[in-house]
């Protein structure tokens, strides 16, 4: 039986139930495999100062090494590199174990600096590296020369008991929407970053009485966005939802916007397609990786809002154009299921 050591800087906890959501999803497969032994250190706590932060990593790592020097593990596992995966150069000088990074962002591409030297240090001594993209994996190998033979692609995958079709018309009436209208959805954090601010260009000018626009989520320009909408009466603007209630609100869109600057795959994307909910995307890191163009979706340049309101009006007003799309929504999901790309992970950890 192999034994497993899990380290993560998110993971959900009674507080914050679907904080790094992904990552738990993710174990909660691998324990299904009876011949491993899964242990876990983790950070649960989404306290962002300065000050705290930095004490809950040093917390973090001082039980990761206790755990690894009473413990003997066949893997070390770490999710999120910068700063989490600081231990692995001490970690590597004191066991035996093969050790796993994943990379879940764009935000450990760094081109020169100390924190450059630092992260090329911790790929240097990982044994094998997890990219959630074929995007981050080529980036990986660009900017810091690491071996294409010990990086793998694997994304976080579609949990499809939880994201699957629902009937439109019943899921809007539910959520209390205007079943005559055509339904456009924002889901996420409210953030420049997250191109909220496309997304309000594309409410402003768009003049069809009969679109409605949904903002869906929290975030650090919530009341910015707030007021900016307060005189529009083609918006609506709902709080942040449980997980668990997301795929309601697919499901009741009739298209999801997704104009997000960076992504390193893009997930939110594949759960929409995985609720047949047709998605318009900008075309950076990843998420050409989920949404394939003029088939479940269109790609577009960032912040191109002229480009969203074209498409939005074409499917729109097209009925045969969008039905057609809606059925290729789930032409890709197959092998991005979540228990697909698990499957992936315990392969290479069988293979160590």
């Amino acid at each position: 039986m192999k034994k497993i050591l899990i380290v993560s800087n998110m993971y959900p906890s009674a507080k914050h139930p679907f904080y790094g959501i992904f990552v738990k999803e993710q174990v909660e497969e691998l324990k299904k495999n009876y011949d491993m032994d899964i242990d876990l250190q983790v950070i649960t706590d989404k306290e962002t100062s300065k000050g705290q932060s930095i004490l809950k990593y040093l917390r973090l790592w001082k039980r990761v090494f206790q755990t690894i020097i009473k413990q003997k593990f066949n893997i070390i596992h770490v999710h999120y590199i910068f700063p989490t995966a600081l231990f692995v150069p001490f970690a590597k000088k004191i066991t035996n174990a093969k050790l796993i990074g994943t990379i879940h962002g764009t935000n450990i591409l760094f081109s020169k600096g100390i924190k450059y030297k630092i992260a090329k240090r911790i790929f240097d001594d990982l044994d094998e590296i997890v990219t959630v993209s074929d995007f981050v994996k080529e980036q990986l190998i660009k900017n810091y020369n690491v071996p294409a033979s010990k990086v793998t692609t694997i994304n976080c995958g579609v949990n499809r008991t939880l994201f699957h079709p629902k009937d439109k018309l019943v899921m809007k009436q539910r959520l209390g929407l205007d079943t005559k209208k055509f339904h456009v959805l924002f889901l996420g954090r409210v953030s420049l970053n997250k191109g909220i601010y496309t997304f309000l260009k594309l409410i402003q000018n768009c003049k069809d009485p009969d679109i409605e626009f949904i903002i869906l989520g929290d975030g650090a320009d919530k009341e910015k966005v707030k007021s900016e909408i307060a005189n529009f009466q083609n918006v609506k603007m709902i709080d942040g939802k449980p997980k668990t209630e997301v795929p309601d609100w697919f499901n009741a869109a009739d298209l999801f916007v997704f104009p997000t600057k960076k992504e390193a795959f893009g997930l939110v994307a594949l759960e929409s397609l995985s609720c047949n909910t047709p998605v318009i995307g900008t075309d950076v890191g990843g998420v050409g990786e989920v949404i394939t163009h003029g088939e479940n979706g269109y790609l577009v340049k960032d912040d191109d809002w002229e480009s969203i309101l074209t498409h939005l009006i074409e499917l729109k007003n097209n009925p045969d154009v969008y039905n057609s799309m809606v059925e290729k929504c789930d032409m890709d999901l197959g092998e991005n299921e979540i228990h697909v790309q698990v499957n992936k992970i315990t392969k290479l950890y069988r293979s160590l």
